[in-house]
């Protein structure tokens, strides 16, 4: 058994340990349900596609397709999340593999977060959801309108440094969820972020938060010259989750503090399976960056028709790959090393390839918590994702 083979049977192993099981309620959903708005029955993957426990992409076609309709999504969030836009647009959200936001993979999600997560606890992290989304409306037009999130992100506020509008906890971190909708195919549709407050507890358990919002208010007046007439005004008032969580979760016949254990686990569980793989792929068009994770065996398939870039002999310079330990024909013994080219362009785009951890820190790593979207010793998230996007992105050969 190679190196890389060893440490591949150690997280399937560690994986299977930490699984949950399958959710009770699922048997208690009615059947059928129509087309829920988003992916809470599983469906059964297409064979040979992706690996359950992975997020590294399998066959380029599927990436391509959704490559352009990620940098049109992304680029209309910088009007109405600049905040959101100015972090991720540089470090790039992740794409997933289509099978696995399809299948939903029931045994990865829980009500609470993984070992991992609840031990790093990262700053933030986000998913395109744009691909899926489009699909599932385009399925479902016939029958009635629907709408899907086209991003989720999330980020965590360093401890006692939160919002004011976001209750405060004594123990366990406060991170912020952003479901993202929009849809750019409908012209005038204005995109708009909707979020809700968890605290994740030292057992990982996630815990829904009460915010600050305003109530509708009508009033009868009794006396007086206005006796009769009605008047109504806004007032402040705690509630857990907005409305479109509370719809969301009544249109699942669940409580809302289900729905959000439920969205913020796989919103978690996704960016923890793209942040296991070895390799990271930066994709930039102009100043937009998107991000996603090959597994480093396929990487001459994946970006075999990249522009041609030769050696000093005239030879087609290798794509950056593995190369496993071996003994050499004169008997001296190669470690495992990486060699091959990390910055090229493949279908007009400008791609880094990178390994965490030793080109750039892990991005997981990275778990401060923020302040009233400050992060990392007073950067603003726009100068944070700039930061991020230099180390990780250097010009490299």
């Amino acid at each position: 058994m190679t190196l890389i083979e060893h440490v591949q049977s150690i997280y399937h192993r560690v994986v299977l340990w930490w699984r949950p099981p399958p959710p009770p309620f699922i048997e208690r959903l009615p059947q059928p349900i129509e087309r829920p708005p988003f992916p809470l029955a599983p469906i059964a993957p297409a064979a040979g596609q992706y690996d359950v426990d992975s997020g590294e992409f399998y066959f380029r076609e599927a990436i391509l397709d959704q490559l352009d309709y990620y940098f049109t999504c992304i680029k209309r969030m910088r009007r109405s999340d600049p905040d959101a836009f100015g972090l991720y647009s540089r470090v790039g959200a992740l794409l997933m593999p289509r099978g696995l936001l399809d299948d939903s993979d029931y045994p990865l999600i829980g009500l609470g977060v993984s070992p991992w997560f609840r031990t790093v606890l990262p700053d933030f992290g986000a998913v395109f959801y744009g691909d899926k989304a489009r699909r599932s409306e385009a399925e479902v037009t016939a029958k009635k309108h629907s709408l899907w999130p086209r991003f989720f992100y999330f980020r965590k506020y360093k401890h006692g440094r939160g919002p004011v509008a976001i209750e405060p906890v004594t123990d366990g971190a406060v991170y912020v969820l952003t479901a993202y909708w929009d849809r750019p195919e409908e012209k005038g549709f204005k995109a708009a972020p909707s979020e809700l407050a968890v605290a994740v507890e030292r057992d990982g358990s996630v815990r829904l938060l009460r915010t600050l919002t305003s109530e509708t208010v009508t009033i009868r007046h009794k006396r007086g010259i206005d006796r009769g007439r009605r008047t109504t005004f806004a007032r402040p008032a705690w509630a857990k989750g907005g409305a479109f969580l509370r719809g969301w979760a009544g249109e699942h016949r669940i409580e809302a503090e289900e729905m959000a254990q439920r969205l913020f686990a796989q919103a978690t569980v996704l960016v923890e399976l793209a942040q296991n793989s070895m390799i990271r792929v930066s994709v930039n068009r102009a100043d937009l960056t998107a991000a996603f994770t090959v597994n480093i065996k396929r990487t001459p398939y994946f970006f075999k028709d990249r522009e041609l870039v030769v050696n000093e002999n005239g030879r087609r310079k290798r794509i950056f790959h593995i190369v496993r330990p071996h003994v050499r024909a004169d008997g001296r013994a190669v470690k495992m090393h990486f060699r091959g080219m990390r910055d090229f362009v493949w279908n007009g785009y400008r791609v880094v390839v990178t390994v965490p951890g030793l080109h750039h820190a892990e991005l997981s790593e990275l778990n401060r918590g923020m302040i009233d979207g400050q992060v990392h010793e007073g950067y603003t998230m726009p100068q944070s994702g700039e930061l991020l996007r230099d180390r990780i992105q250097r010009r490299v050969a």
